[in-house]
């Protein structure tokens, strides 16, 4: 009987100790739930925090991009020297052709290629990468000074206020982001 009852207080431990287990994993696994919540709920927090910091990092991107267009004059006197000079050397020429200096034969000829040289130095200055649109601009001016008595146009003075034309055309296409669809407008801005 005794035996009995250390079997039967045994057997109750057991049962005692196997609830304990059952308890105690139940609360792992309820723990473990709580930690993997607490997990996601971090890895989300983390995550919109990330997104937050990305778009401002794009406003800021944006706004500093928006602000440097706006640093951007459509006419830059210290770039645009060359043309000015250019242009005042072409008033000049033309003067000097309306004077009658420029047009004599022998003289007018010489004066009028240094002046073309000149003049594609300044221009090949101020935009290098659009040489020869506006070489091909300034020889259509060379070739209409060198026309006796229509030479009294002031064909050089055009052609470099068109180059500069052509340049600051360019310079508003590329800062409206402008493509050019007409033909006229391709044309301008070539």
């Amino acid at each position: 009987m005794v035996q009995n009852m250390d079997q039967k207080e045994i057997e109750y431990q057991d049962q005692l100790d196997q609830e304990d287990d059952e308890i105690d994993q139940e609360a792992s696994e309820q723990a473990e739930l709580e930690y993997r919540h607490q997990q996601a709920l971090e890895e989300e927090r983390l995550n919109r925090e990330a997104a937050e910091k990305n778009a401002q990092k794009q406003a800021i991107l944006q706004a500093a991009a928006a602000q440097e267009k706006q640093k951007e004059p459509i006419i830059n006197f210290l770039s645009d020297i060359p043309f000015i000079l250019a242009i005042g050397l072409a008033l000049l020429k033309d003067l000097v052709d309306f004077i009658g200096i420029g047009s004599s034969p022998l003289i007018g000829t010489v004066i009028t290629l240094m002046i073309f040289i000149v003049l594609a130095m300044m221009v090949f200055l101020a935009q290098p990468s659009a040489f020869f649109g506006n070489f091909g601009i300034l020889f259509g001016g060379t070739v209409v000074e060198e026309i006796p008595g229509i030479n009294l146009l002031p064909a050089y003075t055009a052609a470099a206020v068109w180059v500069y034309i052509r340049t600051i055309l360019k310079r508003i296409a590329k800062s409206k982001n402008i493509s050019s669809s007409s033909r006229l407008a391709k044309y301008l801005t070539k």
